[in-house]
């Protein structure tokens, strides 16, 4: 069986919302990060 995400519209608006508000906090740094890591909480499995 597949399982498809739907998300809203207003879940993709408010996570760009985020993304933007990063943006203008690191602009603001002298030293300029490489990356952004987001785990979102997903669980670390072992079998």
């Amino acid at each position: 069986m597949e399982r498809t995400a739907v998300i809203s519209p207003e879940d993709i608006a408010l996570q760009m919302a985020h993304c933007q508000a990063v943006a203008r906090l690191t602009a603001q740094w002298e030293e300029k990060p490489l990356a952004f890591v987001d785990t979102y909480g997903c669980p670390n499995v072992r079998d």
